[in-house]
């Protein structure tokens, strides 16, 4: 198993009590790699994990039994050349979408994260 950190935060708490094997252990990954770029505070908001940069939002995640989805609040504004996010009609947010049986590119997944945590930081253009 991906270890979480301390495992005393409410998203520590959030991973560790979901009931799919598949589900903590991408979520353990996923906020494990979240976690690599500095200066994101995590919550939870509408009961599912949530980080933002300076209280810019940068993602929210979204777990189902099948999957899990990233958000990402400007998606659209981001290069993804590892190809993660799913196609949308949404004019702003993208989603990267994580199943059992995905092998997600997380070096990829951790740039995502770095630029989205930058681009954040600028604000509003």
């Amino acid at each position: 198993m991906v270890e979480t950190g301390a495992g005393h935060t409410e998203v520590d708490r959030f991973v560790a009590s979901l009931a799919q094997g598949w589900q903590r252990e991408a979520c353990a990954r996923l906020l494990h790699d979240t976690r690599a770029t500095p200066g994101l505070a995590e919550h939870l908001r509408w009961g599912q994990p949530y980080f933002d940069q300076a209280g810019a939002a940068v993602t929210k995640w979204f777990c189902a039994n099948e999957w899990v989805n990233v958000y990402f609040f400007r998606g659209r504004e981001l290069p993804d050349p590892a190809g993660l996010f799913v196609p949308s009609d949404n004019k702003r947010m993208l989603t990267v979408k994580v199943t059992p049986d995905l092998d997600l590119d997380r070096a990829a997944f951790r740039e995502l994260v770095r630029v989205a945590a930058d681009l954040a930081g600028l604000g509003a253009l």
